[in-house]
């Protein structure tokens, strides 16, 4: 009964274990109750698309290879139960608020809100929205917008093992920069979400599917509704950067100033049970049942209450979380946000 809960109740004795979807509902009751009183700072909720009943499932909403936490310059620092808001005021760093969304108004792509489906294809998603971000931001002008939407099928498709790690070609998951190494290499096509054949590869993966062990085929055609061929259609970045092993500032403000100068960047997150149910506010781990790795795309950061936050863009679509987003408590190393991020450079 690992995750469930039991509730013993006065009235004759009654013990009743609660499992699943049930389990959260009394999460949810039992959270909130402390968020109006004041004890915690976000809100918890059920969302439409995730199956609570099913952990494999919501194993599947993940994706990132988390054996990167085993590298000696995986930053471990001040992450261990970091639940209360107390005593964890703003420092003098960066207490302004930065949204990418409102920098870059003619840039879409930094506005939608993908959805990964039950696939565990975070690491590509993230990769391909954070390209598409980073393409318009670089190469438009105050009268000229150039926005691609770069496919993270075309990165799940034909990323090798050798770059992506054991999920290549799958939705087994992969390395976090895989998708920003095969960009390198190969350079990725045009494409976005599932349906969508205003570009070369859409996504195969329906948000409704429940695909345990999909297999993609390594498709070098773009759909018939697309006219420029395929390796016509690839584009290159020039390097892939990384920011890890510094100190919690140093590493802080190294991700502030790649959201300032470039655009969004991706970040490994440890995923808890109770991540699932965020609604709002600023999430800060209140579980100790870890699910794994997850690739979070940042789109900002700020203050809230005297609380300093990242602003992130799920993969899960818009019925999670603030309409697909998600802050996350900044500046403690919170479910280890600021232990591993990648950057593309166009």
């Amino acid at each position: 009964m690992a995750g469930c809960i039991t509730l013993g109740l006065t009235l004759f004795w009654i013990t009743i274990t609660l499992c699943g979807r049930k389990e959260v509902e009394s999460f949810v009751r039992r959270h909130n109750k402390n968020y109006k009183a004041g004890k915690v700072i976000w809100k918890a909720g059920i969302s439409s698309v995730i199956n609570y009943d099913d952990p494999a499932s919501m194993k599947n909403h993940l994706g990132v290879n988390d054996t990167i936490k085993n590298h000696p310059k995986f930053n471990k620092y001040n992450n261990a139960n970091q639940t209360s808001h107390r005593n964890l005021q703003t420092s003098n760093l960066t207490t302004s608020s930065f949204d990418l969304r409102t920098k870059y108004p003619q840039c879409s792509s930094i506005s939608v809100i993908r959805n990964q489906g039950p696939c565990g294809s975070c690491w590509a998603v993230a990769a391909g929205s954070i390209l598409s971000d980073r393409y318009c931001i670089k190469y438009s002008t105050l009268t000229v917008t150039k926005q691609k939407f770069l496919s993270y099928e075309d990165i799940l498709e034909g990323c090798p093992g050798e770059i992506c790690g054991y999920g290549s070609n799958s939705c087994n998951g992969g390395m976090l920069d895989g998708g920003f190494q095969f960009a390198l290499k190969y350079g990725v096509c045009t494409g976005d979400n599932f349906g969508n054949t205003t570009f070369c590869k859409p996504y195969l993966i329906s948000p409704y599917a429940y695909p345990p062990f999909v297999t993609f085929p390594n498709n070098t055609q773009c759909n018939p509704a697309y006219s420029v061929p395929y390796l016509s259609d690839k584009i290159k970045i020039t390097s892939v950067s990384y920011i890890w092993g510094q100190t919690p500032s140093a590493t802080e403000a190294s991700i502030i100033a790649a959201l300032n100068a470039r655009g969004s960047i991706i970040v490994y997150v440890d995923v808890y049970k109770d991540f699932f149910s965020y609604l709002s506010g600023i999430y800060q781990k209140n579980s100790s049942i870890y699910y794994g790795g997850h690739a979070l795309r940042l789109i900002g950061y700020g203050v809230e209450n005297g609380i300093k936050y990242w602003l992130g863009a799920n993969s899960w679509g818009p019925y999670w979380g603030m309409q697909g987003t998600i802050k996350i408590q900044r500046g403690v190393n919170m479910i280890n946000i600021e232990s591993f991020a990648v950057e593309p450079i166009f």
